[in-house]
């Protein structure tokens, strides 16, 4: 079998996706593999964190929805860029990010964000892609 071509893959790592996924882990009650981490990290972190990342994330699984919220970012970005592009994003397109992480239908977005339809309808649309 020859190859024709060379098709080189990079892997970049990055605190992108992983940071959301940590702060999930920390604010979770749910038990999971990684409880002795979590217990490390939160012994590390200030007494006030907990009050803190309430006010960023009510409910843990907000963390990974904002991870949702820089689709559009490139890769390969530090956690300060990450943290830039979250706060320099205009609120629609942050909204719409999260929404399309949700939902991944664009019509559903639109429909929610233009307030052409309210979340309990879009909820019980048995229309709605994936809603079977």
């Amino acid at each position: 079998m020859s190859r024709s071509g060379y098709l080189p893959i990079e892997f970049a790592v990055t605190p992108r996706f992983d940071v959301f996924y940590a702060l999930y882990s920390l604010t979770s009650s749910v038990p999971t593999q990684v409880d002795p981490w979590k217990s490390k990290a939160l012994a590390r972190l200030p007494r006030d964190f907990e009050r803190v990342a309430k006010r960023v994330a009510p409910l843990p699984i907000f963390w990974p929805l904002l991870a949702d919220a820089i689709q559009n970012v490139p890769g390969e970005v530090t956690f300060e860029e990450v943290l830039s592009s979250i706060r320099e994003m205009p609120v629609e397109v942050l909204q719409r990010n999260i929404l399309s992480g949700i939902f991944h239908d664009q019509t559903t977005v639109d429909s929610l964000v233009t307030r052409e339809m309210s979340l309990k309808q879009v909820l019980t649309d048995h229309g709605l892609p994936g809603a079977e």
